[in-house]
């Protein structure tokens, strides 16, 4: 049976695999943050990114965030633009705070990923598996990330690895088409006592190597299990976008208050001038931020909606519909760019 296509919407956070470190005594993550980022200030890349793959899972707060943007930056400097991608999109969701120039990088590298790559969401049967993904790290150095997970992959043929505790490990090969992929894959892993042959004791299969798993055979029952997600994470994103437009909103009904409404500033042309620049700081971004999670929800809306209308789950084949979505989001306008293919 075929694989069924799922729509996993999260960033998953990676977990990175290293040689174990003997640290010298007074050594701590925190140095060690450091001693990468006088590397990198040294253009030796490679190596300061060898540093904070070692202790990033170590670091808290505010010094894991900073982790994150050090390794996106360099990962751009190396090239490795999906590597980049993953790890400016964690620094914006840790840091908790608006950081425009970050912002702006992660956009010059998902732009510059459309012109080649593809975007592929992965769901895993049972969730929590670990994937590890190919990439172009240096020689030494594997990257490994829970699922679901989405990433960048160039058009053609990707292995990738999936493991899980008391489960049949397996390679699975996606496909990625350069045009018309759905963008969603699933993988399925069945647990090892039931993979066990009976009449053996103790005997079980080698979990190391490439397997084939099929579902035992029997009716399914019909999923829309990527339309609800598509639809709920569409309605969720649009709230979102309210709230931040509800923010703007008043911010700039305080701004009217302190510099329009007052006679602080006798010269009308003066408090519109400070009017002005106070706007720009304090309610033009959390407007941007509100058109950005109204564009993004709508499509996701109008995503779910349409693969509804042209998915058939139950399907003797049980094909969908390759579906993209691309949003298409700047402050004077939003929209999306659909493509479909059935």
């Amino acid at each position: 049976m075929k694989g069924r296509l799922w729509v996993a919407m999260a960033v998953a956070a990676s977990v990175i695999c290293v040689a174990p470190q003997v640290r010298a005594q007074g050594v701590t993550p925190e140095s060690e943050l450091e001693r990468g980022a006088e590397l990198a200030s040294q253009e030796k890349f490679e190596a300061a990114v060898t540093v904070w793959l070692g202790i990033v899972d170590e670091l808290k707060g505010d010094s894991r965030a900073k982790a994150y943007k050090y390794l996106g930056v360099a990962f751009k400097r190396m090239g490795m633009l999906p590597e980049s991608w993953h790890y400016l999109t964690l620094y914006l969701e840790a840091s908790g705070k608006e950081d425009v120039m970050t912002g702006s990088m992660l956009e010059e590298v998902e732009g510059q990923l459309k012109h080649g790559f593809v975007k592929v969401t992965i769901a895993c049967d049972p969730s929590g598996a670990q994937l590890r993904l190919p990439t172009s790290l240096p020689s030494g150095l594997t990257i490994s990330q829970p699922c679901p997970l989405g990433w960048w992959f160039l058009p053609g043929k990707h292995t990738v690895h999936a493991e899980k505790a008391d489960f049949v490990s397996r390679d699975v090969e996606i496909d990625v088409r350069e045009r018309g992929d759905s963008g969603t894959r699933e993988i399925v892993l069945t647990a090892v006592a039931a993979a066990t042959p009976t009449g053996g004791e103790g005997i079980r299969p080698d979990v190391g190597g490439p397997t084939t798993v099929t579902k035992p055979a029997g009716p399914e029952k019909p999923s829309r299990a990527a339309e609800w997600t598509l639809i709920g994470s569409g309605l969720a994103l649009g709230a979102a976008g309210a709230v931040f437009h509800g923010l703007a909103y008043s911010k700039n009904e305080d701004l009217h208050a302190t510099y329009l409404d007052t006679d602080d500033y006798p010269d009308a042309g003066e408090a519109k001038a400070a009017y002005d620049d106070a706007r720009s700081d304090e309610v033009r971004p959390k407007e941007i931020a509100a058109y950005v999670f109204y564009g993004v929800g709508g499509a996701a809306l109008v995503a779910g909606i349409v693969t509804w209308a042209v998915r058939k789950p139950d399907a003797a084949d049980d094909r969908s519909a390759g579906f993209t979505v691309m949003p298409l989001v700047s402050p004077d306008c939003t929209g999306a760019m659909m493509t479909l293919e059935w």
